[in-house]
């Protein structure tokens, strides 16, 4: 890298939140990939999935892997999952979706939770990170 210029690429998934709060779905510098934090909904905004947070995060992991896949990678490129969830009772049916994605790519992974999200119906975002040779 010594004082080479990186390209800057970014990914949107068209949530009307990126432009409302001005950040990109997912962004790769060099290499280096963040995606934001992905909550189940669809480009209008609407909550896609309003089952269980087992459903939600699948909805999660497509939208984070087509923002991967915009910026030149798969899932095979993420080192790090961050597992957000309203409920920290929910974290096996959130863990579970994980583990259909991710068994075989056993990224650094941690689960929490928090008071809520944007949408109260909301019951998990994800965030990952990686690199992409």
């Amino acid at each position: 890298m010594d004082g080479e210029a990186q390209i800057v690429v970014r990914a949107s998934s068209g949530s009307p939140y990126e432009n409302k709060i001005g950040f990109s779905r997912a962004v790769r510098k060099g290499s280096y990939f963040v995606v934001a934090g992905t909550a189940p909904i669809d480009e209008s905004g609407a909550t896609v999935v309003t089952v269980d947070a087992y459903d939600q995060m699948k909805c999660c992991i497509r939208i984070v892997k087509r923002a991967i896949e915009d910026l030149g990678g798969s899932l095979d490129h993420v080192i790090r999952t961050r597992i957000i969830l309203t409920s920290i009772d929910d974290w096996e049916l959130a863990a579970k979706a994980h583990h259909e994605f991710f068994a075989a790519i056993r990224p650094v992974t941690t689960v929490f939770s928090v008071d809520r999200f944007i949408r109260k119906e909301w019951k998990v975002e994800l965030e990952a990170e990686g690199f992409i040779s």
